[in-house]
C-alpha cells in the first residue's frame, strides 16, 4: 500500500450543518427490513439531542447530498463509499462486510471500528489507518428496564439471510418455546414460532423488556472477528439474560449478564439457568442496565465522534 496521505481537514464553519449518515441500505423501501437503517436513525437522533442536525441516507440517496452538509459519517456495510474531496468524510466499521478494498478506509478523515480483535488486524494490513475503536451502541430512546415482569419466551429478532443460523438450530433441537420475528423461516423447522416478518423498531425494546431472555447469533466472520451484534447492547439495556453464540473478544463485564453456548445442550442448559435466576442476579442486572446509558448508548458514541470530528476540525 502506498503511504497513507495525513487526515483531511477543513476550516471550522460558524453554523452547525447537518451530518450526512450514509448507509448500505439499497433504497427506503427496503429501509425497514436492516438493522443498519435502525442503527443510523439511532445515532442521528443521539446527534440531534447533543444539538448537531443529522440525515440518513439509504445508497439509493448518496448522490443527492444537500450543498449544507457538513461531513459525511458512512455506516460502513459491503463494499466501499466513494469518498470524495468535496466534502470531508468519517467511516464506522459496525461489521467486516463483503467486497471492500480495505485501502478505501484511508480515503476517510477518520475511521472508528467496533471491534478490537479487527482494529488490530487492520493496523497491520492498513499502514497510517487513523483509527479509534469505537462498539457498537443501543438506542437509548428505545431499549428500557421493564416494571413488569416476563410474560413472552424467549424472543429471536433476526432475518434468515445466512444458512446456519445457530439459535434456530438450537431452538428446534430442544423444542424450547419462543417467538420469532423474522423474513425466511417459513418453511424450516422452526416455522411454528415465527410470528411476522417485521416487528416495529418502536416495538423492539417493548418486547425485548418483557422477554424470558433474548437470543442472537452472529455470522462466522463477524465472531471470529469479534464484531459482537449490537442485539446483545439492546437486551442488556433492557435487563434481559442473553444467549449468545461465540464472539472473539467478548467484553469482561458482558460476561456475567450473558450465557454463550457452542450447542443444543448448552443452549438448554442456558435457557434453565435463566428460568432459575435469583432476584439477586436480577437486581445486578438492572443495576448494570442502567449503568449502559452512560457508556454503551447512541448518546456516548455520537459523543466520540463529534469530539474526533472538532479535534480535527471537521464540524
Amino acid at each position: 500500500l502506498a503511504e497513507a496521505e495525513p487526515a483531511r481537514t477543513c476550516a471550522r464553519p460558524t453554523e452547525k450543518r447537518t451530518l450526512a449518515i450514509k448507509t448500505f441500505v439499497p433504497n427506503r423501501d427496503d429501509a425497514p427490513f436492516w438493522g443498519d437503517y435502525h442503527f443510523a436513525q439511532g445515532l442521528a437522533s443521539a446527534f440531534s439531542r447533543l444539538g448537531h442536525p443529522a440525515r440518513v441516507d439509504a445508497m439509493s440517496e448518496w448522490k443527492g447530498d444537500a450543498a449544507s452538509d457538513a461531513l459525511d459519517l458512512v455506516i460502513q456495510g459491503h463494499g466501499d463509499f466513494p469518498a470524495g474531496p468535496e466534502r470531508p468524510s468519517l467511516n464506522w466499521l459496525i461489521y467486516p462486510g463483503k467486497h471492500r478494498d480495505e485501502s478505501s478506509l484511508l480515503d476517510h478523515s477518520h475511521v472508528f471500528v467496533s471491534s478490537e480483535v479487527f482494529a488490530q488486524k487492520l493496523r497491520r494490513r492498513v499502514p497510517g489507518l487513523d483509527l479509534t475503536v469505537l462498539p457498537q451502541a443501543f438506542d437509548p430512546d428505545r431499549m428500557h428496564v421493564s416494571d413488569g415482569h416476563a410474560d413472552r419466551p424467549l424472543v429471536f429478532v433476526g432475518n434468515r439471510h445466512f444458512k446456519n443460523r445457530h439459535m434456530a438450530g438450537y431452538l428446534a433441537e430442544s423444542g424450547a418455546l419462543a417467538q420469532i420475528w423474522g423474513r425466511g423461516w417459513e418453511d424450516t423447522s422452526v416455522a411454528h414460532l415465527r410470528v411476522a416478518d417485521l416487528i416495529q423498531n418502536e416495538q423492539l425494546g417493548q418486547v425485548y423488556a418483557r422477554s424470558l431472555a433474548v437470543l442472537c447469533d452472529h455470522t462466522p466472520i463477524m465472531a471470529r472477528n469479534g464484531f459482537l451484534s449490537n442485539r446483545v447492547l439492546d437486551a442488556l439495556a433492557c435487563a434481559v439474560p442473553v444467549i449468545v453464540d461465540p464472539v472473539a473478544g467478548m467484553p469482561k463485564r458482558f460476561r456475567p449478564y450473558v450465557h454463550v453456548v457452542e450447542n443444543a445442550e448448552q443452549f438448554s442448559q442456558a435457557v434453565a439457568e435463566v428460568e432459575a435466576e435469583t432476584q439477586s442476579k436480577k437486581s445486578q442486572r438492572i443495576e448494570f442496565a442502567r449503568g449502559l446509558r452512560a457508556t454503551d448508548s447512541f448518546d456516548a458514541r455520537a459523543r466520540v465522534i463529534l469530539d474526533k470530528a472538532n479535534t480535527l476540525g471537521l464540524i
